[in-house]
């Protein structure tokens, strides 16, 4: 039998390679596109990501389109695992939107 393949998708990442993020970390983000309230977004981006990533900006619930944007600073991950984080890189800004 041969053996599974891994989907390419999953072997990738986005933006800058100090700050990228993954398939994973975009889904999680548009889920938390459909939540209402900002300060449940704020604790769902910690819960989700760690102290590093930071809400940029949240338009409004009831507007369409109901976006949301979130910067990725360099060593984001390295930061949610051990608590420190190098600072040198770029960020990476991910703008995820809310559908209908």
């Amino acid at each position: 039998p041969g053996e599974a393949q891994p989907y390419p998708v999953c072997q990738q990442s986005w933006g800058n390679p100090t700050s990228s993020v993954t398939a994973l970390d975009l889904a999680a983000l548009s889920w938390i596109a459909y939540e209402q309230n900002e300060s449940h977004i704020r604790q769902l981006l910690a819960q989700s990501f760690g102290p590093g990533p930071q809400l940029e900006h949240v338009a409004d619930y009831s507007k369409t389109p109901r976006w949301l944007a979130v910067r990725f600073p360099p060593g984001w991950k390295e930061q949610a695992a051990s608590g420190t984080a190098r600072r040198e890189g770029t960020d990476t800004l991910v703008v995820a939107v809310k559908g209908t």
